[in-house]
C-alpha cells in the first residue's frame, strides 16, 4: 500500500544546493567510510525533511529503512493530504538514529537515496 501510494501521490524528491553537494560527495566516495556515510546521510535527511518530507518518508518506509513501528504514521500520511508534519517526524526520528545504525544500514539508505535521485535525472 505504501509503495503504491508513493508512486501515485508523492512528488519526486526535491533538490537544492545542499542536496546536490551531498549527492556529489556520496557519488565520489566509495561509501566505505562509515563516519563520512553517517555525516552524508544526516545531511540528506535534514535537507529532505525540509524539502520533500512526504516523498522521502514514503520512499524510505517502502524500502524498509524506517522502523516498522512507524507504519501507523506512514499509513496516516497516505490517507491525509497534508502529511508533511508526520513525514518530517519520521525523517527526524531516522536522523536521530543514524549514528547508532550499523554501517551496512547507513550505506543501504544512502544507496536508496542515490538511486532515487539518479532515477529522476
Amino acid at each position: 500500500m505504501i509503495r503504491e501510494a508513493r508512486d501515485e501521490m508523492a512528488a519526486p524528491l526535491a533538490r537544492d544546493g545542499r542536496v546536490d553537494e551531498l549527492l556529489e560527495r556520496a557519488r565520489s566516495e566509495a561509501l566505505d567510510d562509515h563516519t563520512l556515510n553517517v555525516l552524508l546521510l544526516e545531511g540528506l535527511l535534514l535537507a529532505l525533511a525540509e524539502l520533500s518530507p512526504v516523498s522521502a518518508a514514503l520512499l524510505l518506509f517502502g524500502e524498509g529503512s524506517v522502523s516498522v513501528y512507524k507504519a501507523y504514521q506512514a499509513h496516516r500520511m497516505v490517507r491525509e493530504v497534508e502529511a508533511s508534519d508526520e513525514a518530517r517526524a519520521i525523517l527526524e526520528d531516522l536522523h536521530r538514529q543514524v549514528e547508532s545504525m550499523p554501517p551496512e544500514d547507513v550505506e543501504r539508505v544512502l544507496r536508496i537515496l542515490l538511486e532515487e535521485y539518479e532515477g529522476q535525472a
